[in-house]
This record gives structure tokens, C-alpha cells and sequence, in this order.
């Protein structure tokens, strides 16, 4: 066990140290986690061994073929290269075009002469070098998937292209920083050609037009509006650099952030390199309950700051208790146990693990806490809707440590406990309608002038109701979460008023 564990470090802590078993699906589903109990993790070793030999002998597979292929083709290793980047400027042409149709440019392209298209490519910029040498807590196979999700997220995500108008267009990331930024600095500058130049200059033009600000690129002195928009652009940039690794930082299981950013020239054309680290949690120990010590992680997020980033560890203020006697104006280090972090995985559910982890960074960053019957409940927002709580204690060694998570509907919260006392609906009332999870809420569509949904909104949780908003803006697990009818729940609350 422990020697398979070792080839999947992320698994081997919390499997071993908190009697659950995490299987590859973190990695290879697109992020999604399956908790099992600690006696099945016999067939769960099974699983992911062989989905560890089924990789590697694909990998294997795929290489072989490639190497055929090349054989086959006759060409020489320096004839297949250059035939390879001419299959790659012919796609970067053919997205240039896409994008230039897709904004409806169509005065633009006729301008494009084969001369400019060539200068285009030379000085196209690479989106991201990924260097994860230094992420020495992941294997080949861990590091693979994290380079294939990085990409995923520049591909499949949007940005405002027009931040200095008020027409809000969108592009994809990777279009707007390999396609869109390059082609505005390539026509802004002088080509060495007369000719090119002033083709530039009706490019330039021309694009005005279309409300687009572009102007003559001075790479000595830049103008003060191109080094705002860049400044802006490069803040966006290390922004969703920021958010993907918080999707692979845990406290609980290792750190993952953004050592170092760099920046390349040559032959005009930039090229991004961006280098990972990882490291293990860090740990103090905790306290013995229900026989099982629980040890305490200490809670830090990744943070981008210039070209460089580090772990920042988290310390926070508390609210004023008068029971407690603490300086409210000091700073106390966070920490939190593992299973707390089993509890938000198991109770924000439906979701990819991934998100989980986004949010729960986010829910760090923003610190909305406050005291409740003697604890700490830490506000936990989900694309700004408030789905549960971390619970915490301030401890006598002067610490403020995170014991558990509750859903919001759970019995100990305020919003629980009003529907306990509004429908009489318990924690085995809940349970048993699977009100005490999220994936219920994303899967049952609730009406809203039912019984059900009145006592919702009286007790503060009527946003689960309608859940749209985060079903179109975040990834969901494609699992089948049970629903549940408005005419089962209107029957069940009915029941419990005779």
C-alpha cells in the first residue's frame, strides 16, 4: 500500500492519515474526487494501479506509433521539423483568420498581405512554458494532466477584449494573448520594409473604426495608454495563473504555487516561462477526538507578487467575545484539521475538486467570520452564494483552528437551525431528503411557490432554490446526484406537522 501511495503523494496523506482512500479520479477525471471508506481501499489500490499501467502503457503506445510514423515518412529528423512548423503556422494563420471573422473585422483581412501574415508568426507569442521541475510532489503522469489543464483553462475561458469601450466583447484567454495582443503589437511597429509599413498604418486605421485603440508601437519610449492597457492585461494574466494553482493547493495535502515568471525576446517575439513548486503541509500537533488524533495543517494560499510568488500563511482578526479574552486587534495563525477538509469535499458535493479548492482559497482571502453558540463560523461562498461554513475554535495556545465544515442547512448554523424550528425538519430529516448537501440543490428543481421553498426563503436559504447562475458558471462533476420532487418533499413536510 504504502509504495503505491508513494507514486501518488496527494493520495498517500489523506489516505493513510484520515481512514479514507482518494482514487486517481482527482487526477485523471478532470479533477473529480471519490471519498470511500477505509476498508474498500483494497479494491481502490487495484483500481488505481491499473489505471497507472494503463497510462503508461498508452504513453508507451503513442510514442511507438509516432515513431513508426516518422519512419515511415522517409523524411530526415531536420526535414520532419521543418514540415511540423509549417503544419503549426498554417493553424496559427487559420485562428488569426478566425478570430479576425469571429470579431467581424471584415474590412481587415483583405489588408493582411502574405509579407505581414509571415511577420505575424514570426513575433506570435507562446502562451506559457511550463516548467514543473520543481513541483517535485507530482509524478510524470500528475505533471502531464497538470500542463493539459493549465492549457484547458487559457481554452476554454473568456476575456473582455475591449476594456477601453463600453462594449463589453469577449475572446477566449488563449486567443487574446497568442492571436490578438501579438497582431496589435506586430502592426503598431515599423517594418523594415517602406511598403509594409504604410500598410501598417491603414491597418492601423482601419481597425480604429471598429472603436479598437491601436497605434504606432515605440518600444524605447511607450506611450502612457499602451502602458496601461499592458500593465492591465499582464494583472489578468497572473490572475488566472493564481487561480489555477489555488485549484491544486490543499493545506491539508500539499502546496502548489507559482514560483517564478519570466519573460523571453528573440527575434522579436516574447515568449512567457512560468515555474511551479510544490512542498509538503505543514503540521503541528493536535488533539485526540473519538480516539483518532487529528493533526492541525497550517492554512497558507498561493500569492502572485510581481514576477514571483510564494505561500502566504494565513494569520486573521477574530470578532470581540466577551467570554474569551483575546486582543481584537492582533492577528491569530490559522490552522485547520484534516477532516474538515473531508467534510467541505463530502458537503459541497456535485462539484469538481478543483472549484472546491478555488472557493475554499477564495473563502480564506475574503475572511468573513463571526462567532455562533461559542465557535467561529468562516463564511464559504460558492460564485457569491452562500453555501456552508468552516467551523472554528480559538484554542488556549492562541490559535485559531478549524475543526469541521458545515453545509449551510446543517443543524449548528444559523440558517439550520430556522428551518428545525420553521418546518421541524432534523438532522436525520435532512439527511434522508439530501437537503444536507449541495448536489441536491444543483439536481432538483425546486418551485418556487411551494411549501418547501417558503420556509427556504424565511430561513435564509432561499438562493439554494435557484442555483442556475452557479450551474452555468462553475464546472460540475458529471455524476448523477439524486433530485428530489417537489411532491415528496411537499408530502414529507406534511407529515411531520400531524
Amino acid at each position: 500500500m504504502e509504495e503505491l501511495f508513494y507514486e501518488y503523494p496527494c493520495f498517500h496523506r489523506m489516505g493513510l492519515e484520515s481512514h479514507i482512500s482518494i482514487t486517481a479520479g482527482d487526477l485523471f477525471a478532470c479533477g473529480k474526487i471519490w471519498v470511500v471508506e477505509y476498508h474498500l481501499s483494497g479494491g481502490i489500490i487495484i483500481f488505481i494501479y491499473s489505471l497507472h499501467i494503463f497510462y503508461y502503457l498508452c504513453e508507451q503506445y503513442f510514442s511507438a506509433m509516432g515513431k513508426k510514423k516518422k519512419k515511415k515518412s522517409g523524411l530526415t529528423e531536420h526535414q520532419q521539423r521543418k514540415v511540423e512548423d509549417a503544419q503549426r503556422r498554417k493553424l496559427y494563420l487559420k485562428r488569426l483568420l478566425a478570430v479576425l471573422e469571429y470579431l467581424k473585422y471584415d474590412t481587415v483581412i483583405p489588408l493582411l498581405t502574405p509579407e505581414l501574415l509571415n511577420e505575424f508568426w514570426l513575433a506570435r507569442t507562446a502562451l506559457a512554458r511550463v516548467d514543473l521541475s520543481r513541483a517535485t510532489h507530482f509524478g510524470n503522469l500528475e505533471k502531464q494532466f497538470i500542463q493539459r489543464e493549465l492549457y484547458a483553462l487559457f481554452n476554454h475561458n473568456y476575456v473582455v477584449l475591449d476594456i477601453e469601450t463600453e462594449e463589453k466583447r469577449e475572446i477566449l484567454i488563449s486567443d487574446f494573448y497568442e492571436i490578438w495582443l501579438p497582431l496589435m503589437l506586430a502592426i503598431g511597429r515599423d517594418s523594415p520594409k517602406l511598403s509594409e509599413t504604410k500598410v501598417k498604418v491603414l491597418l492601423r486605421e482601419e481597425l480604429k473604426k471598429y472603436g479598437v485603440f491601436c497605434e504606432r508601437v515605440d518600444d524605447d519610449t511607450p506611450s502612457l495608454q499602451i502602458t496601461q492597457i499592458f500593465e492591465r492585461m499582464e494583472h489578468h494574466y497572473q490572475g488566472y495563473l493564481l487561480t489555477f494553482a489555488f485549484q491544486f493547493s490543499n493545506p491539508c495535502m500539499h502546496f502548489f504555487w507559482i514560483e517564478k515568471m519570466s519573460y523571453e525576446s528573440h527575434g522579436g517575439r516574447m515568449n512567457r516561462d512560468v515555474i511551479f513548486s510544490s512542498s509538503n503541509p505543514v503540521t503541528v500537533i493536535g488533539r485526540v477526538m473519538k480516539g483518532t488524533l487529528r493533526k492541525l495543517y497550517k492554512v497558507g494560499y498561493p500569492l502572485l507578487s510581481g514576477m514571483k510568488g510564494k505561500i502566504h500563511w494565513l494569520s486573521k482578526k477574530i470578532p470581540r467575545n466577551p467570554y474569551i479574552q483575546f486582543n481584537p486587534d492582533l492577528e491569530y495563525e490559522v490552522y485547520i484539521q484534516e477532516h474538515a477538509m473531508v467534510r467541505m469535499f463530502e458537503r459541497i458535493d456535485g462539484v469538481f475538486t478543483s472549484t472546491v479548492n478555488t472557493y475554499m482559497h477564495l473563502c480564506f482571502l475574503n475572511w468573513n467570520v463571526d462567532w455562533y453558540k461559542g465557535s467561529l463560523l468562516i463564511r464559504f461562498d460558492l460564485h457569491g452564494q452562500k453555501v456552508g461554513y468552516f467551523v472554528a475554535d480559538f484554542t488556549p495556545d492562541r490559535k485559531i483552528a478549524i475543526r469541521t465544515f458545515y453545509f449551510i442547512t446543517y443543524d449548528r448554523t444559523p440558517e439550520g437551525e430556522a428551518l428545525a424550528s420553521y418546518a421541524g425538519l432534523q438532522a436525520f430529516d435532512k439527511k434522508y431528503l439530501g437537503i444536507d448537501r449541495l448536489s441536491t440543490f444543483l439536481a432538483s428543481d425546486f418551485e418556487k411557490d411551494s411549501k418547501f421553498a417558503s420556509l427556504c426563503r424565511e430561513a435564509g436559504v432561499g438562493h439554494l432554490l435557484d442555483l442556475s447562475a452557479v450551474r452555468h458558471a462553475i464546472h460540475l462533476e458529471n455524476t448523477e446526484a439524486k433530485s428530489i420532487s417537489n411532491d415528496f418533499i411537499e408530502k414529507y413536510l406534511s407529515s411531520l406537522e400531524k
